[in-house]
């Protein structure tokens, strides 16, 4: 039976994002419907190079590199847009193995299925305030795991929707928040086979310059989740975690002011601002 699945990915700043597409394209089975969205944070408008390059199987959207919208929000939009019965969420550089949609479908046994990550991990502390996670033990079958990783996730349409999206976050606190809502609605997560795909994807966090804060309500994340975050760590088997974790909260959280840089009358100024006295900003 032919299936029709959505494959999101949020990328700031990747040149090479055409040929990730391509890759994703080209390694389809070509049996399913497959619609790619592509929400390109990016300095350089490429939305003629996609068009013309994959026609209708891609839909574009620029946003602009200094824009301050958390890329949560904009996964959570095009997944409610979506018109298809399974969504692919994506990092930016994760390359799919041959026939990957035919393969993930015939494993998808059970409605409240929720697959990512390919590999078993183990939590840590880093930089001693937020979660993070290794693999330490590769798949060679689809197994049942405990968190989510954000690169990869894959669910029917319904059921993610159902799940809903942290979007009051921006990076930190998003995979682990997102798992507790994955939690709250009863379902069940699964890792796919290590050979499924391999993720090159750049972490926020390591890139020199995001124009978003990455610790955007943070604070608020650990007040809403830590309580069931620490009895989650408790029921996790030992091997999994690495030391004894405390979650706190961070003393130099950085909150965004949310605003809109299209109604914003300095931005419509252009390169004159950096040339001539501005006296008032509206």
């Amino acid at each position: 039976m032919k299936e029709s699945i959505s494959v999101i990915i949020y990328s700031f700043q990747n040149k090479d994002l055409p040929s990730c597409i391509s890759r994703i394209i080209d390694n389809s089975s070509s049996l399913n419907d497959i619609t790619i969205y592509v929400i390109d944070q990016n300095n350089i408008n490429r939305k003629d190079i996609f068009t013309s390059t994959f026609d209708d199987k891609v839909k574009y959207l620029f946003v602009s590199w200094d824009t301050i919208k958390s890329p949560i929000w904009y996964k959570e939009k095009f997944a409610q847009k979506a018109n298809s019965n399974y969504i692919l969420h994506l990092g930016d550089r994760v390359s799919l193995c041959k026939n990957w949609d035919l393969i993930i479908l015939e494993n998808y046994i059970k409605d409240n299925m929720v697959f990512s990550g390919n590999g078993i991990s183990k939590i840590y502390l880093k930089n001693n305030y937020f979660l993070d996670k290794k693999n330490i033990e590769l798949n060679n079958i689809f197994q049942k795991t405990h968190s989510l990783d954000r690169n990869f996730i894959f669910s029917k349409k319904n059921n993610l929707i159902d799940i809903g999206y942290p979007t009051y976050l921006k990076y930190y606190g998003e995979q682990e928040a997102h798992t507790c809502l994955v939690y709250d609605k009863d379902y069940e997560i699964y890792a796919v086979p290590e050979y499924f795909y391999l993720d090159d994807t750049e972490n926020l966090d390591e890139i020199e310059y995001v124009p978003f804060s990455l610790t955007h309500n943070y604070n608020l994340f650990i007040d809403k989740y830590l309580v069931r975050i620490n009895k989650f760590l408790s029921n996790i088997s030992k091997k999994y975690i690495d030391g004894d974790i405390v979650l706190r909260k961070v003393p130099f959280e950085n909150n965004d002011i949310e605003y809109d840089q299209n109604k914003s009358e300095i931005d419509k100024i252009g390169g004159d601002r950096y040339l001539n006295a501005i006296r008032e900003i509206n």
